[in-house]
């Protein structure tokens, strides 16, 4: 089983998703991309929450600090939200 961990970023809609979904694949090679509507300090804003599934620590925390970076933002929420497995075909 791995950790399964949640990264939070805020983004307008005009950023672009497909070059986010380059910055993380570069970190991840399987990762879950979900929008979503959050609030952060009283106002609303647009959300990606970013699912990847990995006991490498050091990588989630690099992936947070490029994003954080790229997008110049004051920080990045990163959770620790469980573990991950797979259900698959016997064989």
């Amino acid at each position: 089983m791995l950790k399964l961990w949640n990264l939070y970023l805020g983004l307008t809609p005009e950023d672009d998703q497909e070059a986010l979904k380059r910055l993380i694949g570069s970190r991840f090679p399987s990762f879950t991309l979900q929008a979503a509507q959050g609030q952060f300090r009283g106002e609303q804003e647009n959300t990606y929450i970013i699912g990847v599934a990995t006991d490498n620590e050091v990588a989630v925390w690099g992936l947070a600090d490029l994003l954080r970076s790229h997008y110049d933002q004051e920080g990045v929420g990163v959770v620790c939200v469980g573990t991950y497995g797979r259900c698959t075909r016997p064989g």
